[in-house]
């Protein structure tokens, strides 16, 4: 394995469990705020449910996004490679959608962004969760 796959597969790999915790923690805190009597009522009477429930929905929103991306990314990248490699007559042309799409593979900044700003929303989340509770 090359150099470039290693840390491609790293990178993949990283990214696809900090994307699940992302995603679990979105999912989960509001779950749980539910499931307990005493925090539902809480949340019930406070003014900033919704800031709380918006950054939560909102933050997992993006991390979803950003695995449809990613995964749109892929197979975009795939099939260029299949493509080029195709050694049919006819085969189909890759059309420009696809290749700017693939190309969305070096602009890193894309995940980092919506990690940030995953990051920061669930900050708000929890920091008013926990002005709150105490």
């Amino acid at each position: 394995m090359s150099e470039s796959a290693r840390f491609n597969t790293t990178y993949a790999d990283y990214n696809k469990v900090l994307r699940t915790w992302f995603v679990a923690f979105g999912i989960g805190v509001p779950a749980a705020l539910l499931l307990d009597k005493d925090a539902r009522e809480l949340l019930h009477t406070s003014c900033s449910t919704e800031l709380i429930i918006y950054s939560l929905v909102i933050g997992t929103a993006i991390q979803i996004f950003l695995a449809f991306l990613n995964k749109y990314i892929a197979w975009c990248n795939s099939y260029i490679i299949l493509n080029d490699e195709s050694e049919e007559k006819d085969k189909v042309e890759v059309n420009e959608l696809i290749e700017w799409i693939a190309n969305l593979t070096e602009k890193i900044w894309i995940d980092v962004v919506g990690d940030i700003v995953t990051i920061v929303l669930f900050g708000i989340a929890i920091l008013s969760l926990y002005r709150l509770f105490l």
